[in-house]
Order: structure tokens, then C-alpha cells, then sequence
């Protein structure tokens, strides 16, 4: 099912982009406060995205996993941490979807499978199909 999926639609114009964080490394008061390392983890990433200058709107589109206030503070983070890195005239939102809901999350989910199987499993067997999407690809504190 999925080597029929990456099939019908390996011609359209994505990348990968992947940052894994072994969480039994991180300190354990920020696992506590799991808000603030999804925060920075997503801000690590995205600081390796080039954002092409040519486009006329960029969209951020996240699993809603977080409380109102959650997504408020993350939203605020993230557009203050890409101001610099985005023309003030492309328009830049962010959306926080339910991914039971949106086939593009449901998609990324499964990309987001290999990359978790190739780390936690050593099960390259799906990644191998997709790894030429990816442009980028880390672990943090191995």
C-alpha cells in the first residue's frame, strides 16, 4: 500500500525534511515541559528549510496536538523565529489541523513512519523508497 501511494505521488513537488530527538538524552526538566521542546525542536528544523523567496504564500501545517494557549505561544514562537527569514510581503500562516481529518497530515504520518522506523527499528525498508525526497535528515543527541 504505501510503495502504491510514494508510486501515485512521487512527481509532485515536495521534500522531506526530518529532525528526530531521543528523548531518554534531553534533560529530564524538559521532557517535563514537552511545549517547549516541541517549540525549539520545530525551530531547529525549520531553520534548515529554505524558504524559496518566489512564493506568494507560505503554510505551515502542524497536527493539532496542543490547548489553545499551546498553540498561541508556539504560533508566536515560530512566526518571530522565520521573520527573518521569510519577505515581510509572502503571507505566512499556520494551521493547526486534525490529522483524522486532513489527507495531507495523513501523508506526512506515513513519511514520518519511516523516518521513526529507521531510527527505532533500523528498518530502513520504507525510508529506502522516499529517501530521495528528503533533504534533510538528523538526529539529535544520538
Amino acid at each position: 500500500m504505501m510503495k502504491y501511494f510514494y508510486t501515485e505521488m512521487k512527481e509532485s513537488d515536495f521534500s522531506i525534511y526530518s529532525f528526530a530527538l531521543i528523548e531518554t538524552r534531553v534533560y529530564k526538566e524538559l521532557v517535563r515541559n514537552k511545549s517547549r521542546v516541541y517549540n525549539w525542536v520545530t525551530r531547529l528544523l525549520l531553520d534548515n528549510i529554505n524558504f524559496p523567496q518566489n512564493r506568494s504564500r507560505i503554510t505551515l501545517i502542524l497536527d493539532k496536538s496542543k490547548g489553545k494557549r499551546e498553540i498561541e505561544e508556539f504560533n508566536s514562537y515560530i512566526q518571530r523565529q522565520l521573520e527573518g527569514k521569510i519577505e515581510p510581503e509572502i503571507p505566512f500562516e499556520i494551521n493547526h489541523l486534525d490529522s483524522k481529518k486532513d489527507k495531507v497530515l495523513q501523508a506526512v504520518d506515513l513519511f514520518a513512519w519511516g523516518v521513526f522506523r529507521k531510527y527505532e527499528k533500523r528498518d530502513y525498508e520504507w525510508f529506502n523508497i522516499f529517501k530521495n525526497k528528503v533533504k534533510f535528515d538528523e538526529i539529535y543527541l544520538p
